[in-house]
């Protein structure tokens, strides 16, 4: 009788190890992920042009001079970027214009908490960024654009 309790009390530390070293493995593997997730905010279209944004690539070349509230996050294992922005009216048109609508788009990977979780369903305009393997989605009620990398 007292060889099965010690036996199961050393399969119960046996267990208890392999679950801390399963959540350390996670732990680790989340970690790395941050690390490789990077985000910015900026008031607005002079903040972004005066860090430089535009032109390491997390920011598109395309984003108006009226923007506001610019807000970013991107993984540089992945080359996955979520963007969105405010925007003056009369840059509609220009954002509008520059791609083809599409209504076939693959979704980001990314999130992000000022990202919206029913984009599809409350954006009505989308444009697929040739060349670039990107997506723009213009809500032209609140005048905000969201740009994805997927």
């Amino acid at each position: 009788m007292r060889g099965t309790i010690k036996e199961n009390t050393e399969e119960q530390k046996m267990k208890r190890a392999y679950v801390i070293v399963l959540l350390i493995a996670a732990a680790l593997i989340a970690a790395c992920s941050l690390i490789d997730t990077q985000s910015a905010s900026y008031a607005d279209y002079g903040a972004v042009e005066a860090t430089g944004a535009i032109g390491r690539g997390w920011i598109p070349a395309f984003l108006p001079e009226s923007a506001t509230v610019v807000r970013e996050k991107h993984n540089l294992d992945t080359n996955t970027e979520l963007v969105r922005f405010d925007f003056d009216a009369r840059d509609l048109g220009t954002l509008t214009q520059a791609s083809p609508p599409t209504q076939d788009i693959v979704p980001p990977t990314l999130n992000a908490n000022w990202w919206p979780d029913d984009l599809q369903d409350s954006v009505g305009a989308f444009f697929r960024c040739e060349g670039a393997g990107a997506y723009l989605a213009v809500d032209a009620t609140n005048m905000r654009a969201y740009f994805w990398r997927p």
